[in-house]
């Protein structure tokens, strides 16, 4: 995930592509990297093995901590990380002043490309993280699991507010 992000924010700082673009196009590849390389099938029964000790990935997507769901409790400490980061540190406040304004974040000092860097491969660490706790949810693999989550996330972000340019 992390890796992919980086694909990402390197197309888009050092080659100007279009962000919208990049991320979709960047999508493709990997969802036909993935397809290619697995034949398009399924993988089933990602139970493991009791004599290896290889049976804890259904935790990840249906264990329970303290009553709760594990993906609960990933979910609460990668936002309170993100939080922490975006309130008490000078990369947050960067991150901030890069997506207000990305020309006087760059007239500032702020190393704008960086921060772009960055940003993408975190979302990319959080796309593997909800790619791995979808498979343990399912115990089973596809390459076109999630295939219209991206119509989804582009749909919360346009009812957000957010600026399509």
């Amino acid at each position: 995930g992390i890796l992919i992000g980086a694909v990402n924010g390197l197309l888009i700082t050092r080659l100007n592509v279009a962000p919208f673009i990049a991320t979709l196009g960047t999508l493709y590849v990997a969802r036909g990297f993935a397809l290619l390389s697995s034949d398009g099938r399924t993988f089933p029964n990602l139970v493991g093995k009791p004599e290896l000790g290889t049976t804890g990935f259904g935790y990840l997507g249906a264990g329970k901590l303290l009553g709760l769901p594990v993906s609960i409790w990933i979910l609460v400490v990668v936002a309170l990380g993100a939080a922490y980061l975006a309130r008490y540190t000078p990369l947050g406040r960067h991150i901030f002043a890069v997506g207000g304004n990305e020309r006087a974040a760059r007239i500032s000092g702020v190393r704008v490309n960086m921060v772009k860097m960055f940003v993408y491969m975190f979302s990319g660490f959080c796309a593997a993280i909800v790619g791995l706790i979808i498979s343990s949810e399912l115990m089973a693999s596809h390459p076109a699991t999630g295939e219209s989550f991206e119509l989804n996330a582009i749909a919360a972000a346009v009812l957000g507010g957010t600026s399509m340019s």
